[in-house]
This record gives structure tokens, C-alpha cells and sequence, in this order.
């Protein structure tokens, strides 16, 4: 490989890297200052949320995902 073919992954990784951190940063302050101060019913609803991709075996999202995004997935839904 080139240094060319080698630089655009590399800057492509540090972006989405970068961004997502910014983003991570944004969200989950905001987020978790929200949850320290707010009492309403609602937070133990978006907590759930947050922490379900933590909890929740990557192996059955993988599998939710070719279910609701595969080739058939339009006629599984319509049936």
C-alpha cells in the first residue's frame, strides 16, 4: 500500500473519532446532568434507553438489525 491508500482511512478514523467524542462529550454531560437533578418519571424511561446497548448482547443487535434491515425485512414487516 501507497501512503495515499494508507492517509484516507487514517483521517477517516480520526474524524468520525473526534466527532464522536465532541458528540459523547455534548450528550452525555447534558444527559447525565439531567438525570442527577430531574425526579420525573421520565428519566428512569431515558436511563433505560441509554444503558440498553450497554446491557444488551451485541450478537442479538447484530441479529435485530439483519432482521429489520436485511433483504426481507419489508415483507416480514408487512406480513
Amino acid at each position: 500500500m501507497t501512503a495515499e491508500e494508507l492517509s484516507f482511512p487514517i483521517y477517516l478514523t480520526l474524524k468520525v473519532c473526534g466527532f464522536s467524542f465532541v458528540l459523547f462529550l455534548l450528550l452525555g454531560t447534558s444527559l447525565a446532568f439531567w438525570f442527577a437533578r430531574s425526579r420525573h418519571s421520565i428519566v428512569k424511561a431515558v436511563e433505560f434507553l441509554v444503558t440498553l446497548p450497554l446491557v444488551f448482547p451485541p450478537i442479538a443487535l447484530g441479529y435485530l438489525h439483519l432482521l429489520v434491515l436485511g433483504t426481507k425485512s419489508v415483507r416480514w414487516v408487512l406480513q
